[in-house]
């Protein structure tokens, strides 16, 4: 498993749109897999990037969470800029939500996470 950071999140054009750092690999082989988990222990959500070889986590960490509760509530597209390559997010909203509403009041996902998650996302 590799993860690719996101950098920076921005609404523009009518999506929301994730710089990243730079990625080793292929970024215009990256399949998006239309699933977000919770990574607990680096306070940040997660999207499932697939390539021929591996997974790959598109991390989104906290310092983006409020871009990204406003472009849920404007539910615009999003897409992620990998290596200059813009790689649409499917099912995107629909992951989300279902995440958020399990994280939040769940003690699973640690405190900090629960909380933040609560506080940045208006639960």
């Amino acid at each position: 498993m590799k993860k690719i950071l996101v950098t920076e999140a921005k609404i523009k054009d009518g999506k929301v749109i994730f710089h990243t750092q730079a990625y080793e690999g292929n970024a215009s082989e990256l399949t998006p897999k239309g699933q977000i988990l919770a990574d607990s222990d680096q306070l940040s959500l997660v999207y499932i990037l697939e390539n021929t070889e591996d997974f790959i986590y598109l991390s989104m960490p906290h310092s983006v969470w409020d871009t990204l509760h406003e472009a849920r509530k404007q539910e615009v597209d999003a897409a992620a800029v990998i290596n200059g390559t813009e790689i649409t997010l499917p099912h995107f909203y629909e992951e989300l939500n279902a995440l958020l509403v399990n994280i939040k009041d769940n003690a699973n996902y640690g405190e900090d996470m629960e909380r933040q998650v609560s506080e940045s996302f208006a639960l």
